[in-house]
């Protein structure tokens, strides 16, 4: 019986995820993401190639108990920026077409919505967008392009996919189970491959810090065959083929009392490897971004404190 409570409130210790509160979770995001060869971005009449693209997104999320399953959680976006670089080497004219793209996709997710399926431990298992409007002319590229915005606000948001420990309290580092959002890569058709991230628990600054590392061999789903992913990653190889060496490190100050992230950061590199025939000895892929909880003042939660 004594091991039973033990057990018991081990479980419910600070490290627990809990999106059932009694108003709506504001968040602010940022987040780089820079694809050096050139990622694919589209729109009516309109595609470019674009190296960096950073999104700046301000979100209201509520969560829906789904018992065991854990939770749906919705968010609206309240704002939200897109800006970017095109690609140099396909001409500086694109560069006002890039622009345009962008502008489109902020019309497109103002007043749209995030809908996420979220595992009791915090993994972030679904990501989706809703709330679009209806559009019968060019449906194809429409589809397209809300699969480029879906990926664009998935990595804003990707910090916010930190998993507990089954203990509840991190007595021991433990494995991120299934892949975290922060090392998908680029792609309209997904990521294949394996990695592992562990965390640990830091408590020696009197917060409690989960700090996570990892790596993994990845490429993306269908290879060559992938319109509009990471331009010379296109023909990197198969799923079978891993063409991307990733390395990923995460930072978290987690929110025992209310069971969520007040602060989180992600970043990721992937190099080529020695499958990879566009062997460049620079990153074909970077990821950098960062969530912080908004006060009720409008301060925003930092690494260390209010900001």
């Amino acid at each position: 019986m004594l091991a039973l409570l033990l057990s018991a409130t081990a479980l419910a210790g600070p490290l627990a995820v809990d999106w059932t509160q009694d108003a709506p979770v504001k968040y602010h995001a940022e987040a780089r993401v820079q694809t050096p060869s050139g990622f694919l971005y589209v729109a009516l009449n309109k595609e470019v190639r674009a190296m960096v693209v950073d999104i700046t997104a301000d979100i209201a999320c509520n969560g829906e108990e789904r018992g065991k399953r854990g939770w749906k959680v919705t968010c609206d976006i309240q704002t939200v920026r897109l800006a970017g670089a095109a690609s140099p080497a396909m001409g500086a004219d694109l560069q006002p077409k890039l622009d345009a793209i962008l502008a489109e996709g902020v019309e497109l997710l103002e007043g749209a919505k995030v809908e996420m399926e979220v595992r009791s431990d915090g993994h972030i298992k679904l990501f989706d967008l809703d709330g679009f409007p209806k559009d019968a002319k060019a449906i194809s590229i429409k589809r397209n392009q809300i699969e480029q915005l879906r990926q664009l606000m998935k990595r804003a948001l990707a910090p916010l996919c930190v998993q507990m420990p089954k203990d509840g309290a991190g007595a021991k580092p433990w494995k991120h189970k299934g892949m975290p959002l922060y090392y998908e890569l680029m792609s309209m058709t997904g990521t294949a491959g394996g990695m592992v991230h562990k965390y640990s628990l830091d408590q020696s600054q009197g917060d409690l810090f989960i700090v996570g590392q990892g790596n993994g061999n990845l490429n993306i789903q269908g290879g060559a065959a992938v319109a509009g992913s990471m331009g010379a990653a296109d023909a990197a190889g198969t799923t079978t083929t891993p063409a991307f060496n990733m390395v990923a490190t995460t930072q978290t100050r987690w929110d025992g009392a209310m069971g969520l992230p007040a602060y989180s950061e992600a970043a990721a590199n992937a190099m080529a490897t020695a499958s990879n025939a566009n062997l460049s000895g620079q990153p074909l892929y970077s990821y950098a971004g960062f969530v912080a909880r908004v006060n009720a003042d409008g301060s925003l939660e930092g690494l260390e404190a209010r900001k």
